[in-house]
């Protein structure tokens, strides 16, 4: 007997007893832009090892080859610094530089993700986190999975990442009974 269901952007069939699905969807990813910390052809790297880790099932990502043609399925990422936060600037002092090389330099960026599935534009999601940059920065690691699942819900209606509804025995547990 199979099964079928919809379930991340495409039908999966599970046989019932193999516990064995059909392949995951494949996401190119590509980036446009500049994080501090990464060198030329390292971000699309990072950013698919991110969003694999972001646990949404039936996905996986993979970064976009070099030269080539974008994939029907893609999440196209966009980085842009902004270089003054509010409109206020600051003079940089001998304090600020030992504190920036202690701490690291934080910088507020915009970051947009869009989604496309079969050429087709889907949906876009953005943000603007405060980030040090590099591969073991907590705060952008964060960002991108979070990002990633907010695509994934955002792009199947009616489904809740990590939703877990209440079994039936415990509902009769919650009513309350009449007097």
């Amino acid at each position: 007997m199979v099964v079928a269901f919809t379930a991340m952007g495409g039908t999966q069939a599970l046989a019932a007893g193999d516990g064995q699905s059909s392949a995951p969807k494949t996401f190119s990813v590509s980036v446009k832009g500049w994080v501090p910390g990464f060198g030329r052809g390292e971000l699309e790297p990072f950013i698919a090892k991110e969003m694999d880790q972001a646990a949404v099932a039936g996905w996986h990502f993979i970064p976009a080859p070099a030269d080539a043609a974008a994939a029907p399925d893609r999440v196209e990422w966009r980085f842009k610094p902004n270089r003054y936060a509010g409109g206020l600037t600051y003079r940089r002092t001998g304090i600020v530089r030992r504190i920036d090389r202690i701490f690291g330099k934080h910088r507020l960026v915009s970051v947009e993700a869009r989604l496309y599935r079969n050429g087709e534009y889907e949906l876009r999601e953005s943000a603007q986190p405060t980030i040090q940059g590099g591969p073991r920065d907590a705060d952008l690691q964060k960002q991108i999975m979070d990002m990633t699942r907010s695509l994934e819900s955002a792009s199947n209606p009616g489904v809740e990442p990590n939703s877990d509804p209440l079994p039936a025995s415990n509902v009769a547990d919650l009513v309350m009974p009449s007097h």
